[in-house]
């Protein structure tokens, strides 16, 4: 099948955006499944190569550009030439994270998958305005949501579309395991404890302080976040076992999760924001980092949240308390024992494998003729 892939307006490719890793998988993974993939960004000046060096990914779909005006109807104006642009294409069908492009391409004759990853009515008058017209499109095929959480929002808020809604999770690739860091601080013979991700509001820094304040047996490692952040949480403590690794690009980024025995997600209950900051996601998320922490086959400590559950049971985790440090504090303190980390690692990798792969993802997304 002949599938393009249409990149948000203002979304740039490469970034530090965890959305990005999705989008460049997806297209990635549809071409596995032997699609003819072609992806279209807004224009930039990073080649071709560079994108899918950034994502460690082959070159195995086509990138199309289209120019981003910078205006009080960039949006629409933006929408607009995609749609010119998926006219030369002719795919067989369009597909992106976008209500909007993908009402244009409705509009323009395509059938359409789209996949929402937020409440369409929390993104903004032109998107959701633009749902609602593209809900009962008839060129609407499929709509995935990423979690079980937000596909019973849209139906419980009487926003479902006529066709086929689909909770679809995020996913992984299946890395190597056996990569690594040849030059890596840390201490022979300590619990390497790791996160990777933000460091903005919302992403449980200040308890992972605390269990290193508390644990200075064990290594502590964070990958991720802007200098400015990170000058933010190094000025605000001075632990000899917490390092500050700063940004690895989305395809090195496994190397470190394999240089680690416990990984941790310590999202709060509430305000967990997205990269704008604004938009809380805490009821509806599906986190990448947590199925990438599933496919390193290491012990994960998460917060114990309805979303997270979807994808990390109890014997594949340990789930404790979002708010309470002691709890987190315990829960390391469990997985040194070695054995107990090897069950729940090969349990979620096991989950992995079978369910949460992109491949798995993306013939969710594209229906299949």
């Amino acid at each position: 099948m002949k599938i393009t892939y249409v990149v948000p307006f203002k979304v740039l490719i490469p970034s530090k955006a965890a959305h990005t890793v999705n989008i460049m998988n997806m297209c990635s993974a549809m071409t596995e499944l032997g699609h003819d993939v072609t992806l279209i960004i807004p224009d930039s000046k990073i080649s071709d190569g560079e994108i899918f060096s950034y994502y460690g990914l082959p070159a195995s779909f086509r990138i199309e550009r289209v120019k981003a005006f910078s205006s009080k109807w960039a949006y629409p104006i933006y929408s607009f030439l995609v749609s010119r642009k998926i006219k030369s294409i002719n795919p067989d069908i369009v597909t992106g994270r976008s209500a909007l492009t993908c009402l244009f391409a409705a509009i323009s004759g395509f059938d359409v998958a789209y996949d929402s990853h937020a409440p369409a009515w929390l993104l903004g008058k032109f998107q959701f305005l633009a749902y609602l017209l593209l809900k009962n499109s008839s060129r609407l095929v499929r709509m995935t949501v990423n979690s079980e959480a937000l596909k019973e929002m849209y139906i419980r808020s009487g926003y479902a579309p006529h066709c086929p809604l689909i909770a679809a999770h995020n996913g992984s690739r299946a890395f190597s395991l056996d990569d690594k860091f040849s030059d890596w601080q840390k201490r022979e013979g300590s619990l390497q404890v790791g996160y990777a991700g933000h460091l903005y509001k919302g992403r449980g820094i200040e308890l992972i302080i605390s269990c290193a304040k508390e644990i200075p047996e064990a290594d502590f490692h964070i990958v991720g976040g802007t200098e400015e952040d990170i000058n933010f949480w190094k000025n605000s403590t001075n632990l000899s076992n917490l390092i500050f690794h700063g940004f690895v690009s989305p395809g090195e980024v496994y190397k470190f999760r394999n240089m680690m025995d416990v990984l941790l997600a310590p999202y709060p209950g509430t305000g967990v924001t997205t990269g704008g900051g604004k938009e809380d996601s805490s009821k509806y998320m599906n986190p990448i980092k947590i199925i990438e922490y599933m496919s390193s086959r290491k012990a994960i400590i998460a917060s114990d949240l309805p979303p997270i559950r979807e994808v990390l049971k109890r014997s594949m985790a340990m789930l404790v308390h979002s708010e309470s440090s002691e709890a987190w504090i315990n829960a390391i303190q469990e997985l040194k024992n070695p054995e107990v980390r090897k069950v729940l690692a090969d349990n979620s990798y096991d989950f992995f494998q079978k369910n949460l792969t992109w491949k798995a993802r993306a013939e969710k997304l594209i229906p299949s003729k």
